[in-house]
């Protein structure tokens, strides 16, 4: 209540504008917008407000009435501030007046949308549209359909040729997707006032992507505006302005009407990012284009086809493969023209008008191929030759047009005559009349043809010239046809439709020396009258010889002078005046030949029979190339006495003229001889500035792939050292199993005749050795693997991997191995007697096989191996239910004496030894990445003070070597491995990740839940440097690991829950200011990098975001959100304890 009373009007603007109270700003806004009214651009009012920051809180002011005034300031500020002041403060002011005035009430929003319209006034559009372009992505319904109002109104007032339409048109579809009804019925508003001025160029670039309704829709609201006329420009801008009173002021009334006239072009087709398609093209193009076999040649073109099949390309050297295209044109099998005309077309549309270079090479050969007669090929290449066209232009094409129009072969004269007429409908430029002549008279030629087709097309040529070029041009060209094919001629220049038209060029301004030369005749009179004043000084017989040879070639006004002004100077005092410049006042006297000088006088009076000899070398060079026939239709009475004798002066002034006319013309000959070697060796140097930068292009793509390959061999010699190392192990691993093979055939020989005795069995673990038959060699199919050694002799029962043969060991039955895994790992259990029965106990099954010299059927073997695989099933369902029995066999055979005779029953009743690296790969794999999905890993930052506590390691890694090496890359791939990291200082985790080898980097990056904690206690230069770092070895890292970020805090901005609120609060600050300190800096640093860097950059920023975004929430409930009240409440509850 107590700021009713305080007097505001002692404060200065500024401080008006950023003052706290609402009725201060209120009143700043009023007084601002008052002075605005009246200032001049220099006044230093509008100088201290060019600050955008100023504008920017205005026009964003929370209360509405102030921010209504802020508008209305803003407007007059931008009135009188002109250019300059919008271009300075519309970066800051155009997202407030969106976000606060368009949504707001009437008289804001009206004010906001004239700001709008003003800013644009004031320069051009594209960086407001570009400014409220964004805003049809807002979360706000309301925003949004504020938004496409205001670009409504804004393509009504200034229209399309200032408004660039396609971004908007490019943002329709979505527009027509949202949910909001509103915005839709906004969105078609904005969609018809386009087809106002656009009508159906706009659809190729939204139509498609609406739904049929939509489509209907828009077309019944389309309806009413195809019947309006064309819509014209309702608000200028200041150039515009500028430009009209320019043109009132020089009296030039027809200025609009050629500007309405001469309705711009508005490009709307799509843009294209350009490809570059070398990388696609055949390496061997030329080689095989070459070959024989027309399927291999079609082969090639098919395959280049599909790499130049794109909208837009990159420039690059396309010599050699237009010259391969070229070659094609001339190729026997039609398939092999057809589609190397289709890649002429595409690279012709991709290039656009950097294709003029290859145009020369790829015409001629092109319309050379229309004599083919097939309409599949001549439809390709008529394809291909437009999009040349459409590449370069009329004037380049015209010359291989012609020689084509003179070929001999009809198909090639019709074909290349079409594709001229279509040229002329479709160019933009007209041509010029000496390039309207030349086509004329080949066309004209057309007309005599036998052919009516020929006819048919030359009289269509002539007919779209006439429509382009007119009457006063064309005419001319069809004298001497008849009627008959005039009219047939008008009828083609009627139906034409041609989108260029000829304007005559600008007379140029008259000539200075135009005027004097059009008044000689009036002026003509007054040097006779001259002459006699200045006759009595002279020898009565000189001037009369020499005033009529002279008499008709004045060089200036003879009537500006007085009529006594020749006699007051003698001659040869004054410089001859014929190089003067034409239209200055000069005496009477001037058209006499007593100005030539003194020489003149003396050699006048010395011979007075030959006057007109006494200046040869001046009488020419001291008066203007003026023509002798511009002489008076009326001298005096004295001159008509005289010009009866013969002039010998004029005739060597008309030989002086002749040559210097000569001259003249030898110095222009020289001259435009002269441009045309200046234009040649510009068109040189640009030729080799274009081959140099092609070269310096190649030379860096060159070095990006050595070092492209240079990487890939990095990694090809870590990859072979890595399968060399597993080679050597195999083999190593193959040795110990031949040797392990060897032995057991070695005890089996040995131990053929002796009782069945074993030493005590060893303990887990251990290697075994069994006897087996080495000598005998029952089994003359079985290789050396272990696959095919058997595991018993005689009638046993499977058990194990390698069983003890019976004392008949030359029964034909045998058992198969259990597994190869047990086989491998040197591990084996003893097989059961042949008199026990424990089949249910030892949870085997028996199982023969006879074997004979020819080999076994295939399907004994799979059924052998059927029962194997239950065999194996059912032992590991016993091991559980037979392990004590197990203990207390190893307990006996331990306790047991070596010389004792070991009980070979006990020994074969127990159940085999099978551990976990006994189970197949997939099952352990399985139970790894099971174990692996449970696991967190956390890596902590590094810290200077050791650890007391270890840091926890998980379990399988310390089983043994076998299951680390097993685990280690599930781990890697299926684990959640997070990253502390401190103040972006990325060290450690660079050190972490370079240390791995390349398996182990391969198997992390498939993992999906990598995570970077960011600790975040400060913000500092060397924070942001450490940031930096850590994106650029991103940007060109070769592991491209998929790190996640979020934000944690550490122990000293931690909450416990016996914290107290005020602690809380002064903890959210904190973390609040802390996160809003190190966003300003990561935007600094956003607008300081590539592209790369920002592409790095995002997560990291939108991870920030998502912290701060916690830390608004966070707060026990949304009253605390202010500051201010924060801080109250903290100091309240202070006070109280």
């Amino acid at each position: 209540m107590g700021d009713e009373g305080e007097d505001f009007s002692q404060l200065a603007l500024p401080d008006l504008f950023t003052h706290k109270n609402w009725k201060a700003r209120k009143s700043g806004y009023e007084s601002a917008s008052k002075e605005f009214k009246v200032a001049q651009p220099s006044n230093p009012i509008i100088r201290e407000f060019t600050d955008g920051q100023l504008w920017k809180g205005a026009v964003s002011d929370s209360n509405v009435a102030a921010q209504q005034e802020a508008l209305n300031a803003y407007n007059a500020f931008l009135d009188a501030s002109g250019t300059d002041g919008a271009r300075k403060t519309r970066t800051h002011t155009v997202a407030g007046v969106v976000e606060k005035g368009l949504p707001g009430r009437p008289a804001a929003k009206q004010a906001a949308l004239e700001t709008l319209l003003l800013l644009v006034e004031l320069d051009k559009a594209d960086p407001i549209v570009e400014e409220l372009l964004p805003f049809l992505s807002h979360k706000q319904p309301k925003l949004i359909a504020a938004t496409l109002a205001a670009l409504t109104n804004i393509v009504h007032a200034y229209g399309v040729k200032v408004v660039e339409p396609k971004p908007i048109i490019k943002a329709l579809p979505k527009i027509y997707g949202h949910a909001d009804k509103n915005v839709r019925a906004e969105g078609q508003n904005l969609t018809v006032e386009l087809y106002r001025w656009l009508r159906e160029a706009m659809k190729p670039l939204f139509w498609g992507e609406l739904k049929e309704v939509q489509q209907k829709d828009l077309e019944k609201l389309f309806e009413p505006v195809k019947n309006e006329p064309v819509p014209k420009q309702e608000r200028l801008l200041r150039s515009q302005q500028a430009a009209k009173e320019e043109a009132e002021a020089a009296g030039d009334p027809v200025v609009e009407e050629e500007e309405a006239e001469e309705a711009a072009e508005i490009d709307l087709e799509p843009e294209y990012e350009a490809v570059d398609v070398f990388a696609k093209i055949p390496k061997d193009f030329s080689d095989r284009l070459a070959s024989s076999k027309w399927k291999d040649r079609k082969e090639a073109l098919d395959e280049t086809f599909a790499a130049v099949n794109v909208p837009s390309m990159q420039e690059g050297p396309f010599d050699e493969i237009f010259r391969g295209l070229a070659k094609s044109m001339k190729d026997a099998n039609i398939a092999v023209v057809t589609v190397a005309a289709n890649c002429v077309e595409c690279i012709a549309k991709g290039l656009r008008r950097s294709f003029a270079r290859y145009r020369s090479g790829i015409l001629a050969p092109m319309l050379e191929r229309f004599k083919e007669k097939k309409a599949t090929v001549t439809d390709a290449i008529a394809a291909a030759c437009d999009a040349v066209f459409m590449s370069t232009g009329l004037g380049e094409i015209q010359t291989d047009v012609m020689e084509a129009l003179t070929n001999k072969n009809p198909q090639i004269k019709e074909h290349s005559a079409k594709f001229l007429a279509r040229c002329l409908k479709a160019t933009k430029d007209a041509p010029t009349p000496e390039q309207t002549k030349e086509i004329a008279e080949a066309a004209k030629k057309l007309l005599t043809e036998s052919a009516v087709t020929l006819r048919d097309v030359g009289a269509e040529i002539l007919g779209v010239l006439w429509k382009i070029m007119g009457d006063r041009n064309m005419l001319s060209h069809l004298d001497g046809l008849d009627d008959i094919r005039k009219n047939k001629i008008k009828e083609f220049s009627d139906a034409a439709e041609v989108k260029a038209k000829w304007k005559p060029k600008a007379a140029p301004p008259p000539k200075p020396a135009a005027a004097p030369a059009g008044k000689k005749p009036t002026g003509t009179k007054r040097p006779a009258g001259g002459v006699k004043k200045t006759a009595p000084p002279k020898p009565p017989s000189s001037p009369p010889l020499e005033e009529p040879a002279l008499q008709p070639r004045p060089t200036s006004k003879p009537a500006a002078a007085k009529p006594g002004a020749a006699g007051l100077k003698p001659p040869g005092i004054k410089a001859p005046s014929g190089l003067q410049k034409p239209g200055l006042k000069a005496p009477a006297g001037t058209a006499s030949p007593r100005r030539q000088g003194a020489p003149l006088d003396e050699s006048a009076q010395a011979s007075p029979a030959k006057p007109a000899l006494s200046a040869p070398g001046r009488g020419l060079a001291g008066r203007p190339l003026g023509k002798p026939s511009t002489a008076p239709s009326s001298p005096p009475q004295e001159q008509r006495q005289e010009t009866s004798q013969p002039s010998a002066l004029s005739s060597i002034e008309r030989q002086e003229l002749s040559e210097l006319r000569s001259s003249v013309e030898l110095l222009q000959q020289t001259n435009s001889d002269l441009r045309y070697d200046k234009s040649k060796l510009g068109s040189q140097i640009t030729e080799l500035q274009n081959q140099n930068a092609q070269l310096i292009e190649d030379h860096t793509r060159d070095v990006l792939q050595i070092k492209a390959k240079e990487t890939q061999l990095v990694r090809a010699r870590s990859d072979a050292e890595n399968a060399e190392d597993r080679a050597n192990s195999l083999s190593k691993e193959i040795d110990r199993l031949k040797r392990e093979m060897s032995r057991l055939g070695r005890v089996r020989s040995g131990s053929s005749d002796v009782p069945l005795e074993e030493p005590p069995r060893p303990a887990y673990g251990s290697s075994r050795a069994y006897t087996a038959h080495a000598s005998s060699k029952p089994y003359p199919d079985a290789g050396e693997g272990k696959e095919n050694i058997p595991d018993r002799v005689g009638d046993g029962k499977l058990s194990g991997v390698i069983s003890v043969p019976n004392n008949n060991h030359t029964s034909n039955n045998v058992s198969r191995p259990m597994s190869n895994g047990a086989a491998s790992s040197g591990r084996a259990t003893p097989a059961s007697n042949p008199e026990s029965d424990g089949v249910g106990a030892q949870g085997g099954m028996s199982m023969n096989r006879t074997t004979s010299g020819e080999g076994v059927e295939s399907w004994r073997r799979a059924a052998e191996v059927t029962q194997n695989l239950k065999a194996r099933i059912e032992m590991m369902k016993n091991i559980r239910r037979n392990s004590k029995q197990l203990f207390e066999a190893r307990r006996k055979s331990v306790a047991t004496p070596p010389a004792q005779t070991v009980d070979v029953d006990a020994i074969i009743t127990d159940p085999p030894r099978i551990t976990f690296f006994h189970l197949p790969a997939e099952i352990r794999n399985a139970v790894y990445e099971d174990v692996a999905r449970d696991t967190r890993v956390i890596v902590p930052r590094p810290s200077k003070k050791p650890s007391k506590v270890p840091p926890p390691v998980p379990s399988l890694l310390t089983v043994s070597k076998q299951a680390r090496m097993e685990y280690i890359p599930l781990l890697l791939e299926c684990a959640s491995l997070s990253v502390i990291v401190k103040d972006f200082d990325f060290r450690n985790l660079r050190r972490i990740t370079s240390s791995l080898y390349s398996t182990e980097l391969k198997a992390l990056r498939h993992n999906e839940r990598l995570t970077v904690h960011l600790q975040i206690e400060k913000c500092t230069k060397a924070s942001m440097v450490a940031l930096r770092n850590w994106l650029v070895d991103r940007s060109k890292g070769l592991d491209r690991l998929a790190w996640k970020y979020s934000v944690t805090w550490s122990k000293y901005t931690q909450i416990l829950p016996t914290s107290s609120q005020v602690h809380r609060i002064n903890t959210y600050l904190q973390r609040r200011a802390l996160l809003n300190q190190n966003l300003e800096a990561m935007a600094g640093l956003h607008h300081n990098v590539d592209e790369s860097l920002q592409f790095e950059l995002q997560p990291i920023i939108r991870a920030l975001e998502e912290g701060m975004d916690r830390v608004n929430i966070e707060p026990v409930s949304s009253a605390w959100r202010d500051e201010s009240a924060l801080m109250m409440h903290g100091m309240r509850m202070i006070s109280e304890a």
